[in-house]
């Protein structure tokens, strides 16, 4: 392999950046740019050592830094590594960049750093996603299961899993091999071991799924008639003025978006326009948007006007989780709040009567999700997962019908796909771009 190099920490002005160099010549490179008491070339691994870059062209100082020595195969990527830790800001590390790519080096693809790190076996793909996932944590629960993906939680147990299916398709590859010498398999047995995998599968991927919410999010669309208050409450719910609030109906056009967090994971708040018959163009394309952010969320909030009872538009199909709530009963009556029909909540947006009630119940929906997440998995890791269980359901219909070579088939086609999730075998390219360019560049 080649030797890349990179800028791994933020752009912009700050106290330190580092430019990361991996590959069979990254020592030889970082020669011709340092001088100081020490050699890194010559050095022990994890050690530091202080000097000066100069240009390998002209020779001129360019920064006074800290060069940090990791020796393969005991380093991030498994290659030798070097770090060079210089003042930040939005020049001086881009000239030292540069410097390193005159002297030998290229600039590193996006998640190229993790990649060779994959190539060269220092943590699987599931480890991989979990750097992403680490990086890309917007709360501290997210934080917590992403680093248990990185210590191979996740990876264990799927392993784990790998080996109670590998263990049938031996006991089942055995009779086909050696039918004489080994006596036949008892039917109900095999199906036993069947369902069992089925559950344990469908139990990974369960609290897997439920498990992805603390990085993807929960989704919340407020949605209703025009000028039933939905922007107030929206405001309400995201702690800042963030959408427009006025009394002119159809005031909102567009979906706006707001995040925060309940239960350690991040919700989203999407403000949508009003829902109702119109000729505005304009206004047509926001409800026609509103429809579709409905369609697409994890909680519907349909908000009514308490003042307007009988304005109810029709509630989109489907089986979108949806509270309902009378919005503004702040003006009206004791006796005329009887008289409303029957909704989740009732509440007052512009008071916050009965807010605390509302975000008690949005936080009832999460936990519910997320209370049996002992880990989270990746849409590409649920998909493996789940096409690894429709695997074990058409061995289960073939058991006894087309004989024990075609349910072995379906069993090693179970296992492959495990194997193609952990990324062990041949992992395409294409799927290899898929993950690691979603990865910043110097990570």
């Amino acid at each position: 392999m080649d030797t890349i190099a990179a800028i791994a920490t933020p752009a912009g002005v700050g106290g330190i950046a580092v430019i990361r160099i991996s590959g069979p010549e990254s020592f030889a490179i970082v020669r011709k740019l340092f001088r100081g008491p020490t050699d890194p070339a010559r050095a022990e691994g994890y050690t530091v050592h202080y000097g000066k870059i100069y240009d390998p062209d002209d020779h001129a100082p360019l920064d006074e830094v800290l060069v940090t020595v990791f020796r393969a195969p005991h380093s991030y990527t498994g290659e030798d590594v070097v770090e060079i830790s210089c003042h930040g800001g939005r020049v001086v590390p881009n000239l030292i960049l540069d410097a390193v790519i005159r002297a030998g080096a290229r600039l590193a693809r996006p998640g190229e750093f993790t990649e060779r790190a994959f190539l060269n076996r220092k943590m699987d793909l599931v480890q991989a996603q979990a750097v992403l996932d680490l990086v890309q944590a917007r709360t501290k629960a997210a934080v917590r299961h992403a680093f248990q993906r990185l210590q191979g939680r996740v990876s264990h147990q799927i392993e784990a899993f790998g080996e109670h299916l590998m263990s049938l398709i031996v006991e089942i590859e055995a009779r086909i091999d050696f039918e004489e010498d080994v006596p036949p398999l008892d039917p109900a047995w095999v199906q036993q071991r069947l369902e069992a995998l089925q559950e344990e599968l469908q139990t990974l991927i369960r609290s897997g799924q439920r498990g992805s919410l603390y990085f993807r999010g929960y989704r919340i669309a407020i949605f209703g008639p025009p000028n039933a208050g939905k922007s107030t409450l929206f405001n309400r719910l995201v702690g800042k003025d963030r959408a427009i609030v006025t009394e002119i109906p159809g005031t909102t056009r567009d979906v706006i978006t707001e995040e925060t967090v309940m239960e350690g994971v991040p919700v989203v708040f999407y403000d949508t326009a009003g829902l109702r018959e119109t000729q505005d163009q304009v206004e047509l394309l926001g409800v026609e948007r509103t429809r579709k952010t409905v369609e697409e969320v994890d909680l519907g909030l349909l908000v009514l006007d308490a003042t307007h009872p009988e304005v109810i538009p029709e509630v989109p199909a489907g089986d979108l989780p949806i509270l309902r709530l009378w919005n503004k009963v702040d003006l009206l009556t004791p006796e005329q709040r009887k008289q409303l029909p029957e909704a989740d909540l009732q509440v007052s947006a512009k008071t916050g009567e009965g807010l605390e009630d509302l975000r008690e119940r949005i936080q009832e929906e999460i936990r519910g999700l997320v209370g049996e997440a002992a880990f989270a998995l990746s849409a590409r890791e649920v998909h493996l997962l789940q096409s690894a269980l429709q695997d074990l359901k058409d061995a289960q219909k073939t058991l006894g019908t087309l004989g024990l070579e075609i349910v072995a088939f379906h069993l090693r086609s179970a296992y492959q796909r495990l194997q193609e999730l952990i990324g062990y075998g041949d992992i395409p390219e294409k799927i290899l771009s898929s993950i690691f360019d979603n990865f910043c560049i110097g990570k």
